[in-house]
């Protein structure tokens, strides 16, 4: 095969090794067991247009490399992702969402999406498997945690019918359900009927 000379000024020359350096930071940063393609393997390459990489593709790797080395080291600082979505969301939701959002905010192209999905599904933790100085309370501030607690208020205000004013007793159960709500751990639609369910019971045990 013919040999092909391409002259090119200092100026691009000294952009294509700044292009190669943070093309070859990236490429470790990915976890790469191979070594990254030498300068002129890559340069040629670059100039032929056969694996063209633009700034904007290394900014998005090192970015994408970032947020995965955060997730992955967070153990090492003594915190963690955790799920606190509730037992009734899949555990896949709330790291797609994440993912989604960080894609927006980062404008990541979309198939960055499903990778950092990956990451957030892997390493997150159960809230229920977390416990508080190892004494078995498990952390007050989980959706599952607020699940529990609302149906401890739920049965408490229930047995309380027979000497508690029924819109006392209403109001106590909406102010509990409206927190609920507003913090995502439960939805419109199941709160609305929860709700209409117990000022039923509330009503129908006054009168009898």
């Amino acid at each position: 095969m013919p040999a092909v000379n391409i002259t090119i000024s200092e100026t691009e020359h000294k952009k294509l090794q700044d292009d190669y350096e943070k093309m070859a930071a990236a490429w470790a940063l990915q976890g790469r067991q191979s070594s990254p393609p030498s300068f002129d393997h890559w340069v040629s390459e670059r100039l032929t247009g056969t694996t063209p990489v633009s700034a904007e593709e290394i900014s998005h790797m090192r970015v994408f490399s970032a947020i995965e080395q955060l997730v992955t080291s967070m153990h090492v600082h003594g915190l963690c992702l955790a799920n606190v979505a509730g037992d009734a969301t899949p555990v896949e939701k709330p790291a797609h969402d994440l993912a989604q959002e960080l894609a927006r905010r980062f404008d990541l192209p979309q198939q960055y999406v499903k990778r950092l999905q990956d990451v957030f599904t892997y390493y997150q933790k159960n809230v229920a498997s977390l416990v508080d100085g190892g004494a078995g309370t498990t952390v007050l501030h989980s959706g599952a945690a607020m699940e529990r607690a609302y149906e401890d208020l739920l049965d408490r205000t229930t047995k309380a019918l027979d000497h508690l004013e029924p819109e006392r007793a209403i109001g106590r159960i909406e102010g509990a359900i409206a927190i609920l709500v507003s913090l995502d751990v439960m939805g419109r639609d199941s709160a609305k009927e929860k709700t209409l369910a117990f000022k039923s019971l509330a009503r129908a045990q006054k009168k009898a």
